[in-house]
């Protein structure tokens, strides 16, 4: 019988929230919940910082693709041919403007 009343009586106490033994409990969960939580954040960051590092980097790999292929002789000469052109379309507008101010001066 005093078995059955201790069982029942830890039973019953088991319930409630008000006793240490279930305020130890409740800070160890909240705890434990806490670790877990910033353990899940830390992970959501690590993700985070590897997603930009890998875009950095292959942004890294094409800029230096792009600067191995500007050095090649064939681009080197479209380019300059390219400068050339602007030069010279620029120093015909430059003529132009020339002509049409004197133009103006002698009126």
């Amino acid at each position: 019988e005093k078995d059955t009343l201790k069982e029942l009586s830890e039973a019953r106490k088991g319930t409630w929230n008000n006793t240490l033994e279930a305020q130890r409990n409740q800070r160890e969960q909240a705890k434990a919940q806490r670790l877990d939580d910033d353990e899940e954040a830390k992970c959501v960051l690590d993700r985070e910082e590897a997603s930009i590092r890998a875009t950095q980097r292959q942004a890294q790999i094409m800029r230096a693709n792009k600067m191995l292929y500007d050095q090649t002789d064939r681009v080197k000469s479209f380019n300059s041919s390219l400068l050339l052109s602007d030069v010279l379309q620029e120093r015909d507008l430059q003529i132009d403007l020339k002509r049409r101010v004197e133009e103006t001066r002698e009126r």
